[in-house]
């Protein structure tokens, strides 16, 4: 999958903060491989086919939205999503969770790792396990399937992914393991005492054009059904770092 650096306007964060504020039921445990009544899926449904990558951590084309330090890629496990990029802000859903679902009745959750161009804007590519999950026993090496983007299993707590040219008078990073899609990120540290809100670039990172200084700092998230979650950090080093939060959201 070949990622566009294009940035594709449209309401896709509004389509998804009303569908998720009306969404229900059971939280559920696990990673990314639940079962498909762990989540809660929201937003429209998309229809198109699945389609073999190569969409992996290592050996395929560049995932869009990486690169993934290791311990991330064990937080999200082997079963990964490439998007079409005729998604709007397809940025955004770097991370996030997907159910796919065959014509048959298959089901599987994905994480979101690159996005490319397609054949229409259902359409997937996918890593060889998920891929192999959800064919097994198909006739069709193409099936069709639907998909939406769901709330990811509970278990994980955010990690926040700085770029190794990340400094304290310029800052970014990419926010990992959010269970929701994130409509806002803001930063506060001892640099800008006030909540500073982040521009989002088209491989997902979240960027601060002041930087963040060299002291405590915190991270409050907003996600697309309006839940907000704060992380705070006595301090700040310099280069690629890999901060862990307290938690994630509900």
């Amino acid at each position: 999958m070949r990622p566009s650096p294009a940035l594709l306007l449209s309401g896709l964060l509004g389509t998804l903060a009303l569908a998720a504020c009306s969404g229900g039921g059971d939280e559920g445990g696990g990673g990314p491989a639940a079962q498909a009544g762990d989540v809660q899926p929201f937003g429209k449904t998309y229809s198109g086919k699945l389609y073999l990558g190569p969409v992996e951590w290592t050996g395929s084309f560049h995932n869009a939205c990486s690169p993934y330090p290791s311990q991330v890629q064990q937080d999200m496990g082997e079963l990964l999503v490439g998007l079409s990029n005729l998604i709007p802000n397809t940025e955004n859903l770097c991370d996030a969770c997907v159910l796919l679902t065959t014509a048959s009745g298959k089901q599987a959750v994905g994480r979101v790792v690159t996005f490319g161009d397609t054949t229409g804007e259902g359409y997937l590519d996918t890593s060889q396990t998920l891929y192999s999950l959800l064919t097994q026993g198909e006739s069709d090496p193409t099936p069709p399937i639907t998909w939406q983007v769901a709330k990811c299993p509970d278990g994980q707590a955010v990690r926040y992914q700085f770029q190794s040219g990340s400094h304290q008078d310029w800052t970014s990073f990419w926010v990992r393991d959010a269970r929701l899609p994130l409509s806002k990120v803001e930063v506060k540290s001892s640099k800008n005492p006030s909540w500073q809100t982040l521009r989002r670039e088209t491989d997902g990172t979240f960027n601060d054009d002041d930087g963040i200084g060299l002291g405590a700092f915190s991270v409050r998230l907003t996600a697309v059904d309006g839940q907000q979650h704060v992380d705070d950090f006595p301090s700040y080093t310099a280069g690629a770092q890999l901060y862990t939060g307290q938690g994630n959201f509900q």
